[in-house]
């Protein structure tokens, strides 16, 4: 695994990305839960185009369906992360305010943590996400729907960013980290949010904390974990649903990570396009559900080195339970713009009765209860099967080969009750972020070879005007 290309301007306090390094088992500090970065670090030359129908994770949530019922308007969403650059033309509008940034200082000697608003000024806001990762989560949920760039699940719906990345880094201590959360949770409540996204995880604990001999560091770590659980509950008796990342070490079992181990947070696994189970994402029965989380196109912050420059804000194609928690907190928002009347309970049972399932008849710790669906969240009367399907389902006789070369190749040979008029096939490298589309005539009966390292979609259209999509490969 390639490490994190950090680039924080001189002077900078960079967020430790620690679980893009190691096992979340050896994790020091609470970390973004991203890995995989910089798969397409600047799409510059699709900075002024639609990017939506590369993000096939809308298509497998259906969200466009849903946005026929709600887009999340009226409804505010907190996400508690590394800040994000409110000068994105994605996110331009997109925010309540300025939000809130954790800073440390000295008193009386003592390191001291408070939570004060940020200043909106462009100077400071460039520097608000560093890493990139609340920039992206937050594009995820609510990136705006202009025609340009990405589209968040919840177009509609509004962000409060609160960054702590000054309380992520390795040196921070467990109990800083809690007393950080918790006064990010309370602004939350405070300032109106009807969900909390935490894409967030960190040390591993085992329910339930007995009093088992442990060392001063074990209990001041679950000391911690149970304020930051007090939190979340208290979020959930204000009527704020928290919905949390379940963490990338590809884990399987019970023993499961802050703040994923909360009761009363949704706890989110990762699914790839074919909608089975991302190979990093935790496993568990704690996980209640699933959605997209591999290969997700959001936005990025504009380059540190050219913080002003137009054009220069980026998209990434990321993987991490960290990208398929706000395509849940986005649903969640979907529904509560809706019935703004329903308390937390009945929207959660309202995801919760929707879902795809997969894997194992009904609940499982692969898939929890199943891969959150958008339309039907919003709507009980879209509860037709939908989502990104099968290949089988759409070209029957599609079929992948791989030549002397490890280059991958489509064939496909279209059966007779559909003729084709044509096909439309991308190609992006996953390690460079570089591009290609093309079109081949309705006869064809292959690709161009197709390298390694690859995520490829092929779209088809009938001559009756039909569109087939088999959807994204990873290669």
């Amino acid at each position: 695994m390639r490490a994190p290309n950090i680039r924080p301007t001189s002077g900078a306090c960079a967020v430790a990305l620690v679980m893009a390094l190691v096992p979340m088992a050896q994790a020091s500090a609470i970390a973004p839960q991203k890995i995989n970065p910089g798969l397409a670090a600047e799409i510059e030359a699709w900075s002024h185009s639609d990017m939506s129908s590369n993000q096939w994770g809308l298509e497998a949530i259906r969200a466009s369906t849903a946005w026929r019922t709600s887009t999340g308007a009226g409804t505010t969403v907190a996400v508690i992360d590394t800040g994000l650059d409110m000068t994105h033309p994605d996110l331009a509008g997109q925010t309540v305010s300025a939000g809130y940034v954790w800073q440390f200082g000295t008193e009386n000697g003592r390191t001291v943590g408070r939570l004060r608003p940020a200043t909106a000024t462009p100077g400071l806001v460039q520097q608000l996400d560093l890493i990139g990762h609340g920039t992206h989560v937050a594009g995820v949920i609510a990136g705006n729907p202009n025609g340009e760039g990405i589209t968040g699940v919840a177009p509609g719906a509004r962000v409060i960013p609160i960054n702590l990345a000054a309380a992520l880094t390795e040196s921070t201590k467990m109990s800083r980290f809690a007393t950080a959360f918790t006064a990010a949770i309370d602004a939350a409540i405070r300032d109106g949010a009807r969900v909390i996204n935490v894409s967030l995880g960190g040390a591993e604990l085992e329910l339930p904390w007995q009093a088992l001999p442990r060392s001063e560091q074990e209990r001041t770590t679950i000391a911690a974990s149970r304020r930051i659980c007090a939190a979340i509950e208290r979020a959930r008796m204000a009527g704020v649903i928290t919905v949390v990342a379940a963490g990338n070490s590809a884990h399987d079992g019970n023993q499961r990570s802050d703040p994923g181990v909360c009761p009363a947070a949704i706890e989110v696994g990762a699914v790839g396009p074919s909608l089975q189970r991302a190979y990093f994402s935790n496993y568990n029965s704690r996980v209640d559900l699933t959605a997209p989380g591999a290969g997700i196109l959001s936005s990025t912050p504009a380059r540190p080195d050219t913080p002003s420059a137009p054009g220069m804000h980026g998209y990434e194609w990321l993987d991490g339970t960290s990208f398929a928690a706000p395509h849940v907190s986005g649903v969640l928002a979907l529904i509560i713009a809706k019935h703004p009347e329903w308390n937390a309970d009945q929207v959660i049972s309202s995801v919760y009765s929707s879902v795809t399932d997969r894997g194992i008849e009904g609940t499982d710790p692969e898939f929890g209860r199943g891969v959150v669906d958008a339309a039907s969240a919003v709507d009980p009367d879209h509860n037709a099967a939908g989502g990104v399907t099968a290949v089988d389902a759409f070209i029957p006789t599609l079929r992948m080969a791989t030549n002397d070369h490890g280059e991958f190749a489509f064939s496909f040979n279209p059966p007779s009750v559909h003729l084709f008029s044509g096909f439309a096939v991308t190609v992006v490298n996953r390690n460079t972020g570089s591009f290609r589309s093309y079109s081949l005539p309705g006869d064809a009966v292959s690709t161009p070879a197709i390298p390694p390292s690859s995520w490829v979609r092929l779209r088809a259209t009938t001559t009756a005007g039909r569109a087939f999509d088999a959807g994204w490969f990873a290669t």
